[in-house]
C-alpha cells in the first residue's frame, strides 16, 4: 500500500501529493484529511472521499474541519482540458471596455437615426422624397454598421480574455469557442447564452475555487440581459423602427453586463499577479488527467 501515491485537496482548496499511505495517515491524524476530503490515486478514474481509502480512518478520529472549497464539477460538453495559466494586465480590461463603449453607443445611435429617418420620410413624403430618404437613410445605416466593426472586435477581444483567464479545466467552454461559435448564423442565438451567461457563472465559480475577492456577477441578471437582447433582436427584425425602444433598453443592459465582466476579469488578473488562481497546468501532472475526465 505504501507504493501507491495519493493526492488530496485540503480544506483551503490546495492540492497535495504525491504522498504515500503513511503520510496520508499522518495527515488524517493531524486533521488535515477528514472522511470528506477529496483523495485521488492513479488507479481511480475520479476523486473519492477520504473515507473510501481502505484502512485510512480505522484508528483515526479526525477533528471537525470545514469542508474543502474545491469541488470538481460536471464538465460542459463544450469544455476543454485545463490550459496553461494566462493573466492579462488588470487595467487592460477596463481600457478595452472604455474603448468599446463610445464606439458601440455611436454606432447604435447612427443606426437608429438612419432607420427613423427612412421611416419618417416613408410616412410623410411623396415618392421622390421617399426614394431620396431611402438612399440617404441606407447610407447612414451602412455607416452605423461600419462603426460596429471595430466595436465588435474590441468586445470579442474583451470576452476572449475574460474566458482565457479561467481555463483551469472547469470552465464551461474555451475562449476560442466562446467567441468563434458566436459568429455561426442561427446557432449564435443559443450560443450567446453560453458566451455571456455562462461566463458570468464561470467567473464566480473560478473566484470561489481560488478565493479571489470581488468577482461576483448575478447570473440571474446576466440571463435576463441575454433574454432581453434576444427578444429585442426578434422585435427589431419583425417590427422595424417600432422595436427600437426595447432594443435601446437591451443595449443599455448589455453595456452594464459588459462593465461587470471587465471589472471581475480585472480582479482575477490582479489576483493572478499575486499568485492566486490557476497555476498548476503542467501536462505531466497526474492530476491533469482527472481534471480532464
Amino acid at each position: 500500500m505504501d507504493q501507491i501515491q495519493y493526492h488530496y485537496i485540503d480544506a483551503d482548496g490546495q492540492k497535495h501529493g504525491p504522498v504515500g499511505f503513511d503520510e496520508l495517515v499522518s495527515a488524517a491524524s493531524s486533521g488535515h484529511i477528514t472522511p470528506a476530503t477529496l483523495v485521488w490515486q492513479p488507479e481511480w478514474t475520479d476523486w473519492r472521499p477520504g473515507s473510501s481509502v481502505p484502512g485510512l480512518f480505522n484508528d483515526v478520529i479526525p477533528p471537525t474541519v470545514a469542508p474543502p472549497r474545491f469541488v470538481p464539477t460536471q464538465r460542459s460538453p463544450w469544455g476543454i482540458p485545463a490550459m496553461p495559466p494566462k493573466f492579462y494586465p488588470p487595467g487592460s480590461f477596463m481600457t478595452l471596455y472604455w474603448c468599446w463603449l463610445p464606439l458601440n453607443i455611436i454606432a447604435q445611435v447612427v443606426l437608429i437615426v438612419g432607420s427613423v429617418y427612412m421611416f419618417a420620410a416613408g410616412v410623410t413624403g411623396d415618392d421622390a422624397e421617399i426614394n431620396e430618404a431611402v438612399f440617404i437613410g441606407l447610407g447612414v445605416v451602412c455607416g452605423g454598421f461600419l462603426l460596429q466593426i471595430p466595436a465588435v472586435v474590441l468586445l470579442c477581444y474583451l470576452i476572449y480574455r475574460a474566458w482565457r483567464q479561467i481555463q483551469d479545466g472547469q470552465a464551461e467552454t474555451s475562449a476560442g469557442k466562446a467567441v468563434g461559435f458566436y459568429f455561426i448564423p442561427f446557432f449564435n442565438i443559443y450560443w450567446q447564452f453560453v458566451m455571456y451567461w455562462g461566463l458570468a457563472k464561470d467567473l464566480g465559480a473560478y473566484a470561489e475555487r481560488y478565493g479571489v475577492q470581488g468577482v461576483r456577477i448575478s447570473s440571474g441578471y446576466a440571463l435576463g440581459v441575454i433574454i432581453t437582447v434576444t427578444v429585442a433582436s426578434v422585435l427589431a427584425g419583425c417590427l422595424g423602427v417600432f422595436g427600437m425602444p426595447i432594443a435601446a433598453i437591451a443595449g443599455v443592459l448589455m453595456m452594464v453586463l459588459t462593465y461587470q465582466i471587465a471589472v471581475c476579469s480585472s480582479a482575477i488578473a490582479e489576483a493572478g499577479e499575486r499568485g492566486i488562481g490557476h497555476v498548476d497546468t503542467d501536462a505531466s501532472d497526474p492530476l491533469r488527467a482527472t481534471l480532464d475526465a
